[in-house]
């Protein structure tokens, strides 16, 4: 006897839906915005935002060239980004370096925004992960292995140590104490000689040069660093000594490399030997350097609008902030 089977039904027809017209009214609701949020309302109408806002910043900072900045056009952009791109393109040009707004910019964000909410002036510091960061010049690695890292931690030491060996015979760098000088040191030891901007490199990383370029890496958010005339020139005169001191840096880093087992071998006389012992290092190949080079100091510089007459106010840069 077969087996009992379910028989199959075929499956009715589905209906097949009517495509109808969408009405004008629906068309208008769909693509219509939805109000803006209370807050956002509020900061446009008292103009902490948007257009006004930008426009009293140009003003402020540059009110020579105001009008063109606010007129200003680029191919590819609206005009809002081709007037921030604008302003700070001079920023950049007479004041300090920035981030641009193609680093930052997206497409669903008021480019205006990228400046009023705060100076997005560059953050040249040292975050967590540039201590552990090998691939940089000959003479960076150099003086980074004298100095003792923030951290402390040995091991990346000794991988810094170990990747030199190509540059420096080992002899040399065992005469370095695991984890390197502590700034302090390093300071009491080189300061006012040919090998000051060691000592500066000390500094720069570990945050301690006293300049917010140097000072604070790009995972670091700045709170109030607002478009005022006191917080720019104070901006302006901290990155001149930033300039310089990288120069400085920059030109012992050079002198470094044109002959590592030599030159790094009289960098360790002078940062191993106890203070107030005598030497010459007060004189020598890196002396342009220690003078700030031809970027660096108060010597030939041409006013900006960033500038005016008086003091800039010495008003010390917020305090870091963890992002």
């Amino acid at each position: 006897m077969p087996a009992n089977r379910t028989s199959a039904r075929p499956a009715a027809p589905r209906p097949v839906a009517t495509p109808r017209p969408v009405g004008p009214l629906a068309l208008a609701a769909a693509l219509r915005r939805p109000p803006p949020l209370p807050t956002s309302l509020a900061s446009l109408l008292d103009g902490r935002s948007g257009a006004p806002a930008f426009r009293r910043i140009v003003e402020a900072i540059f009110p020579a060239h105001a009008p063109t900045i606010l007129t200003a056009e680029r191919p590819g952009t609206d005009r809002r980004a081709a007037r921030v791109a604008a302003f700070l393109a001079r920023v950049e040009a007479e004041c300090f370096p920035v981030y641009t707004l193609d680093d930052w910019y997206a497409d669903d964000e008021d480019p205006y925004d990228f400046v009023t909410r705060g100076i997005p002036f560059q953050r040249l510091g040292w975050g967590e992960e540039d201590y552990h960061e090998l691939d940089r010049r000959d003479g960076h690695r150099l003086l980074f292995a004298l100095c003792r890292q923030p951290y402390d931690d040995a091991g990346a030491h000794l991988a810094l140590l170990e990747s030199l060996e190509p540059l420096v015979p080992l002899d040399t760098l065992l005469r370095l104490p695991l984890g390197g000088l502590p700034a302090e040191t390093i300071h009491a030891r080189l300061d006012g000689g040919r090998f000051t901007a060691a000592a500066e490199f000390a500094d720069w990383i570990w945050g301690a040069t006293g300049t917010a370029f140097l000072d604070y890496d790009d995972t670091v958010e700045i709170y109030d660093a607002d478009w005022t005339r006191g917080i720019v020139d104070e901006l302006v005169a901290q990155w001149r000594r930033a300039d310089a001191m990288l120069r400085r840096i920059d030109d012992l880093a050079g002198w470094l490399e044109t002959d590592p087992p030599a030159r790094f071998g009289e960098l360790l006389d002078a940062a191993l030997r106890e203070a107030g012992a005598s030497g010459d290092d007060a004189d020598g190949a890196t002396g342009d350097a220690r003078d700030g080079g031809d970027g660096g100091g108060d010597d030939g510089h041409i006013a900006t609008d960033c500038e005016h007459d008086g003091d800039a106010g010495g008003r010390p840069l917020p305090a870091r902030h963890a992002a």
